[in-house]
């Protein structure tokens, strides 16, 4: 699962991907991602790259080997030629807008066309999983600044939140 930006950008080549929404997180992937992802590929009649990091974690952090088996998993939640799985080696710095950048620029080497920034994403998080540093969206407003560089789209996404009112 580990592959390089040359070996991610010819597997697109070869399977006539031209269109590709690279979503990265570190951690394992849930209900809503899933189906938020699916949601992205059919309104932008792409593909995924599922390219979750694999580096040094924080203390506390579900290890890597779990994290590998939960995204193998959820590949089968996919439809069959829609979503590739991609393993990224670097360990998230939490460094909040600046990092949403360097990751718009990782996932443009890989060949995506289309990136997806979480409300807060890249933000170090208390232990009850709230984001404290930085401001909702604050990423969102930074990446921006620099869409004219960039040759990926980011796609920014609004919060989710699970009601429990809905099945």
């Amino acid at each position: 699962l580990w592959r390089s930006p040359e070996v991610v950008r010819k597997q697109f080549a070869d399977n006539g991907w031209q269109r590709v929404i690279a979503f990265q997180t570190s951690r394992v992937i849930h209900r809503v991602q899933r189906d938020m992802l699916l949601e992205k590929a059919e309104q932008y009649d792409a593909q995924l790259l599922i390219h979750p990091t694999l580096g040094q974690t924080r203390a506390g952090d579900i290890d890597g080997a779990t994290r590998v088996h939960a995204y193998e998993a959820v590949m089968g939640e996919f439809p069959f030629g829609l979503a590739m799985l991609a393993l990224s080696p670097l360990a998230m710095r939490q460094a909040g807008p600046r990092e949403a950048l360097w990751h718009c620029l990782i996932e443009q080497n890989y060949g995506a066309s289309h990136f997806l920034i979480g409300p807060n994403d890249s933000s170090p998080r208390d232990r009850s999983g709230n984001s404290t540093f930085y401001q909702p969206y604050e990423a969102h407003e930074f990446v921006r600044q620099y869409e004219q560089e960039l040759t990926i789209k980011v796609l920014c996404l609004d919060e989710r939140v699970y009601d429990t009112k809905q099945q």
